[in-house]
């Protein structure tokens, strides 16, 4: 399961990207695509506000579905 901060504070840069959130997002990305097929993967966002988002465990069909929610994550 990622664990993915959306808060405000993710908008600020970092070495190397844009913004501490781009490189989460690329990071994720590369992981999620580098895992055995067989594993199955969740995410839980959450931001400033105390919202918290829980994704269901997705197989291997259904990485790029996970890695579309990552990339729609939004800091705030």
């Amino acid at each position: 399961v990622f664990v993915v901060d959306g808060s405000g504070s993710m908008e600020e840069g970092i070495s190397g990207a844009p913004s501490r959130m781009s490189a989460a997002k690329r990071s994720i990305g590369r992981v999620v695509r580098s895992l055995h097929p067989d594993i199955r993967i969740g995410m839980v966002s959450f931001s400033d506000c105390g919202a918290t988002s829980n994704s269901k465990y997705h197989s291997h069909g259904e990485r790029g579905a996970l890695l579309g929610k990552v990339n729609r994550i939004s800091p705030g």
